[in-house]
């Protein structure tokens, strides 16, 4: 392969019942109906963790932080990192101020290109000769070629048919990891990976299935705004 180129928690710890929730600036204030009682301070609000619910969001989309104050990205630069904090801050003394704001980076995603070519290993070792022919998509060959992510709260993936020639080609969001996974016909199974020349060798490491049909993939990889990423795979004919 070359490159080209909090779960959500909160405690809140009193008393006394949370008289209003407002929301000001992306900022969430918690008034309490009555922070002190009887002389004494309630006891402390805490910001435990902050984390969003989408991890890359992309220029114009709105995504929610802690409590779910709503952000939207505008005018920020695909690839960058942009840190948000929300505060908790009751309307009177509590015990502690220091431990109620968190923050968190958001990483702004943007697109890359990740593509690659199918081809039938004939002496299977693992490095494209010239006379070996290319599988196509289809229920004999290539049922789909599909990107995964292991991280959760991303937004990414997407899928592609294998053209006549074998080759294929997605264009994805950015700034999480992916991995391509390829289905075909269980006549199938793949080459050895990363051996010799890297422009012409197999970049398939992983299988996870092979009835009823072969399910195999690449070793993962961080996907970067603008950037291009070659993922061939040499299949194998089941002997």
């Amino acid at each position: 392969m070359r490159p080209r180129s909090l779960s959500r928690s909160i405690r809140r710890t009193f008393s006394t019942s949370l008289a209003t929730l407002a929301l000001v600036g992306g900022a969430a204030a918690l008034a309490p109906a009555d922070a002190v009682a009887a002389g004494r301070l309630q006891p402390d609000l805490v910001v435990d963790l902050m984390m969003t619910d989408v991890l890359n969001p992309a220029e114009g989309e709105t995504f929610s932080g802690e409590l779910f104050v709503p952000f939207v990205v505008a005018g920020a630069t695909p690839g960058s990192r942009v840190p948000i904090t929300t505060s908790i801050t009751p309307q009177r003394r509590e015990a502690n101020t220091d431990n109620n704001t968190e923050s968190v980076t958001v990483a702004i995603s943007g697109t890359c290109v990740i593509r690659g070519s199918v081809w039938h290993g004939l002496d299977r070792d693992g490095q494209r000769e010239a006379d070996e022919p290319a599988i196509a998509g289809g229920p004999d060959g290539v049922l789909e070629v599909s990107l995964s992510s292991p991280q959760r709260q991303a937004i990414g993936g997407g899928s592609a048919t294998v053209n006549p020639d074998g080759t294929w080609s997605i264009t994805a969001r950015t700034e999480l990891l992916y991995e391509v996974r390829l289905e075909a016909a269980a006549t199938y199974g793949r080459t050895v990976a990363d051996v010799g020349d890297d422009a012409t060798d197999s970049d398939i490491v992983k299988s996870y299935q092979f009835e009823p049909t072969l399910l195999v993939a690449s070793a993962e990889f961080q996907a970067v705004h603008g950037g291009e990423y070659v993922v061939d795979a040499g299949l194998v004919g089941q002997s």
